[in-house]
């Protein structure tokens, strides 16, 4: 008992402060993305006014999150009930009168007439006070365990809204900049028709692709807004208004064998096993009931009556000790047992379901991930550039006579769609990785400040 009270002590400051704002935390974070200086909460939120990082935003969200402290403060609630397990139940005191005569009342009348005044002291059955409280000890830990694990979620999750709002932004800035390609490109429509070179359907169909262009930027608008609008659950308003940092080179997360036994220290699995050492407890407490369970009782009697001769009449003094035999065990403790067995087989079972599908999880992002590397650099090496170098010779066609009007329009569309499916890939492989990291990178232990609990 108190071996796992140390432990459970010694998990408390540094669970306590897994997602406090530290210096440190920046480090961590690094693999995200975006190179940024290393500073705390306070100072992020000092230059509101500069663009908001990738990291910055998962140090601001994690500064003091509600759903982690409540997961802390259950497991104090666990903490408090162990140390009250860990002790007797209180005494019973008596105080009565006992064969009190009922025709005068009188306590000095009848020899037998007693002033009692008594105490019933339980004791524990079997060790179960210890076993009671190491059970609540192991819910502790699991409820420090599952804020660790809601921290991992905020991060990643934080990570992926930022992601998200950063695409719609770049994918805005992209529809309003050909907007103007193409009001430019009206531009050099018009004059070739006014000369006489162009008919009036290229004209319309530029004015077309402008309108189209415009629809496009407010369906994207409305789209950052809706990200943005997502950001505030982990964000105060003002943070979550700041225009984002707009460099995201993607990083890659290496996974090799030994990066599977990580799963074995996750806090998910943490959690679940140390539910399992309180169903071990459990089953402990169950055979405990098995055995008797023992009262001492002490009473003093004060008489006032005299004997024959007129000398008071001595007092009593009564000790008894009484045991609770579980003679009938078929209805209570083996129903009881059984049901512990059976608890421990199911939390058991979902320790392994959750490696397993942690790992399913993790095989599935690796292979997931290859194919976003060989894509981007498809993109980045070969479509990108060669749908530029498409445009710019469709347009130059076009205006030298020798080209149709629909080639110039559909080369400038594939060089916007193979922008946006860049800008895509890029927000999905450090998705991607923001998840690997969920699996793989813990968040430091050694903060402290913002979650430390009395």
């Amino acid at each position: 008992m108190v071996t796992i009270y140390k432990t459970t002590t010694l998990l408390v400051p540094v669970l306590c402060g897994l997602l406090s704002v530290n210096s440190s935390l920046a480090d961590t974070l690094g693999g995200l993305s975006v190179e940024a200086d290393s500073v705390d909460a306070e100072s992020y939120q000092a230059s509101s006014t500069q663009p908001l990082s990738l990291q910055q935003a998962v140090v601001l969200a994690l500064a003091n999150e509600h759903g982690i402290r409540a997961l802390l403060n259950s497991g104090q609630a666990m903490r408090q009930r162990a140390k009250s397990g860990d002790s007797w139940q209180d005494p019973t005191i008596k105080f009565g009168v006992s064969n009190l005569p009922t025709d005068s009342f009188d306590l000095d009348q009848e020899g037998m007439t007693q002033l009692k005044l008594g105490i019933t002291q339980p004791l524990p059955r079997g060790d179960s006070n210890n076993i009671e409280a190491a059970v609540f000890d192991y819910q502790a830990a699991s409820q420090y365990a599952l804020a660790g694990e809601r921290g991992l979620q905020v991060r990643q999750t934080v990570a992926i809204s930022w992601l998200e709002l950063w695409y719609a932004e770049q994918a805005t800035t992209i529809y309003r900049n050909d907007r103007q390609l193409f009001a430019d490109l009206l531009a050099v429509t018009e004059s070739l028709y006014r000369v006489g070179k162009r008919n009036q359907n290229d004209v319309l169909q530029a004015q077309l692709e402008i309108d189209r262009q415009r629809d496009w930027h407010h369906r994207s608008i409305a789209d950052v807004n809706s990200r943005r609008a997502a950001l505030t659950q982990w964000l105060n308003v003002s943070d979550s208004q700041r225009s984002l940092a707009t460099g995201l080179q993607p990083t890659i997360v290496n996974v090799d064998g030994d990066d599977y036994q990580k799963l074995l220290i996750h806090p998910a699995i943490v959690s679940i096993e140390s539910q399992m050492s309180a169903q071990r407890q459990q089953l402990a407490l169950a055979k405990e009931a098995y055995k008797p369970a023992w009262a001492v009782t002490v009473e003093y009697g004060k008489r006032y009556a005299e004997d024959g001769i007129g000398d008071q009449l001595p007092d009593m003094l009564t000790a008894m000790v009484s045991v609770d035999v579980p003679l009938f065990t078929g209805n209570r403790q083996d129903p009881m047992y059984q049901a512990s067995q059976h608890e421990l087989s199911s939390v058991t079972e979902q320790r392994q379901q959750a490696l397993r599908l942690m790992r399913s999880r993790l095989d599935s992002l690796i292979a997931e991930q290859q194919q976003l590397i060989q894509r981007l650099s498809l993109y980045q090496t070969r479509l990108v550039p060669t749908s530029e170098q498409s445009a710019a010779v469709s347009l130059s066609a076009y205006q030298s006579g020798r080209g149709s009007f629909k080639e110039v329009v559909d080369s400038r569309l594939a060089v916007q769609q193979s922008k946006i499916s860049l800008l895509r890939l890029t927000a999905d492989l450090e998705i991607l990785n923001t998840k690997l990291q969920y699996f793989l990178q813990p968040l430091p232990d050694e903060l402290l400040t913002n979650y430390a609990i009395n």
